[in-house]
């Protein structure tokens, strides 16, 4: 449970738009598109090393020094493509096979349009991820979106070049609307990531506190969360409509009460192969086990109580059990021997009956 309800974060510092940050590259965006086996140019960040050659956006890139792209990933022809300054590759792209040189060098962040010290301006990151938005003395200040390419990373509110205030983060398969603080979680959120849906309190970029959880499966965990998974107090429902009300480590169950819809609940421990140590276990007609369990199965020595005061003891196991059934009243005792809990109960439905 914990590693499916993993978070996670845009890592990125927001960059001033006046520092002269840089970093070594070629300046060359490129994709994968679904059904194609070639990467293709789908950007070229402004005055770079790659838009300074006659690449185009949209040209597919067919070979990298002779070694041909076919059916390589992104990174692996980033792998061939990004080095240190100075290097040179040669790209063999378009449709006549033309030859291009690209040389890697520095690349630094830059004002595409506007006024991006005091007004409302497009900035472009030194990553080639973009800025547009407000600015207040050079930095990110108010409302603004930062974008990959045509993907949203974050939309929402900034101060001092930093996510702080209402925002929406989307990372991968995650998306996460809420509250931020200096560029991290920081109060109420919705986190939406495979199909889960947790809703509740981030601190310091951590979801701690009370958390409603919505498990793509159908599952639901209303309680305490901390260290990435429910921890503390919960209860859990389930599409059964059964459900769980106690104590949580780790985010497994480990004390506490599970209900089923027929009546049935049982009170006690669990490990993560289910009932075990010593627990109760409630029937709808008023009987109910005390005694040890095991693999979630009552497993050593237990009793069996009826509404009546008749009463079994014995020794449980396999689901089977052997000891003694004793009536209340003055009937005879019954010496049962790798007995059901049905045979058991029926048993005592019959005498109770022919009382």
């Amino acid at each position: 449970m914990k590693a499916l309800i993993t978070t996670f974060f845009v890592c990125a510092t927001l960059l001033s738009a006046t520092a002269q940050q840089f970093f070594i590259g070629s300046g060359l965006r490129l994709i994968l598109k679904e059904g194609t086996k070639i990467v293709q140019v789908e950007s070229l960040v402004r005055d770079s090393p790659a838009a300074r050659t006659n690449l185009r956006p949209g040209e597919f890139i067919h070979a990298i020094n002779g070694i041909s792209t076919t059916g390589l990933s992104v990174p692996e022809v980033y792998a061939l493509i990004e080095g240190p300054e100075g290097k040179s590759v040669i790209l063999t792209v378009g449709e006549t096979r033309r030859e291009v040189t690209l040389t890697v060098s520095k690349i630094t962040g830059f004002c595409m349009e506007g006024d991006c010290e005091n007004g409302t301006g497009t900035y472009v990151e030194i990553d080639g991820s973009r800025y547009e938005g407000q600015f207040k003395n050079g930095r990110f200040q108010g409302d603004g979106t930062i974008y990959s390419g045509t993907n949203v990373l974050y939309s929402g509110q900034f101060r001092n070049g930093l996510r702080h205030g209402k925002g929406i983060e989307t990372v991968g398969n995650s998306r996460y609307e809420g509250d931020f603080s200096d560029n991290v979680r920081e109060g109420k959120g919705k986190l939406e990531i495979s199909g889960h849906v947790l809703e509740g309190n981030w601190i310091a970029g951590q979801m701690l506190g009370e958390f409603t959880i919505s498990y793509a499966n159908g599952n639901q965990y209303r309680g305490y969360f901390q260290d990435g998974a429910p921890n503390g107090y919960g209860i859990a429902t389930y599409p059964s409509g059964n459900r769980f009300e106690g104590q949580w480590t780790d985010g497994a169950k480990t004390e506490g009460k599970y209900f089923w819809t027929n009546g049935e609940y049982y009170d006690g421990p669990f490990d993560t192969n289910g009932r075990t140590g010593h627990g109760s276990l409630f029937f709808p007609d008023g009987a109910h086990y005390e005694g040890e369990w095991k693999n979630d199965e009552m497993d050593g020595d237990g009793m069996l109580i009826f509404p009546d005061g008749s009463k079994f003891e014995g020794t449980f196991k396999e689901g089977k059990a052997s000891g003694f059934l004793r009536f209340s009243g003055e009937k005879n005792d019954l010496t049962l021997k790798e007995t059901s809990l049905g045979d058991i109960m029926q048993k005592w439905k019959e005498h109770f009956t022919n009382d």
